[in-house]
């Protein structure tokens, strides 16, 4: 069984995302990078 977490991340426009994640050092690394298909891209978002 996974663990999950809730994470909230400031974008740079000032606005926040909130996502699920078991990885939040690799989910944080998909944002920075836009590596993940899945997810719709954000204005502003890190």
């Amino acid at each position: 069984m996974y663990d999950f977490y809730v994470y909230i991340l400031r974008c740079s426009d000032g606005t926040y995302y909130t996502g699920v994640t078991n990885s939040v050092s690799r989910r944080l690394v998909e944002h920075n990078e836009g590596r993940n298909p899945r997810c719709t891209p954000i204005p502003g978002a890190p």
